[in-house]
């Protein structure tokens, strides 16, 4: 059974290992070029080939609360907010955090928002409407 690929691999498609049921790779068998599995006996399989959990959490030290509330940053909104940022206090549109944190579905946010004392019916924004109207767009 021959194995082969034609042209090049795109780097971002998750590639396939073929290996035989005994765990060889078909070409380090035979040392060919090639991957190959000459016994005939159709044991190629497939395996998924083995990655790292290179999971890097990204670094949102510098969002200003609204930037963090929008990513979904709750651990930097919690410092902003416990250093003293006001959780009612709107933007220069009278946009709230609840208004921001409801637009972008970020609901552990919103839950928090909440405990903190967010006004769940402040109106905000250019139709003035509220944070439930924003979740609902």
């Amino acid at each position: 059974m021959i194995l082969e690929m034609a042209g090049e691999v795109d780097p971002s498609c998750n590639p396939v290992n073929f290996v035989t049921q005994d765990g060889c790779k078909p070409g380090a068998i035979y040392g060919g070029g090639r991957d190959q599995d000459d016994r005939g006996d159709g044991n190629t399989i497939f395996q998924e080939p083995v990655t790292k959990n290179t999971t890097v959490e990204p670094d949102y030290s510098n969002f200003d609360i609204i930037k963090a509330t929008q990513y979904g940053a709750l651990e930097r909104c919690k410092e902003l907010i416990e250093a003293g940022y006001d959780v009612n206090k709107p933007d220069s549109e009278t946009v709230t955090l609840l208004h921001w944190a409801s637009i972008n579905n970020r609901k552990e946010i919103i839950k928090y928002y909440v405990s903190k004392g967010a006004v769940v019916d402040a109106v905000g924004g250019e139709l003035m409407s509220t944070p439930l109207h924003w979740a609902t767009r």
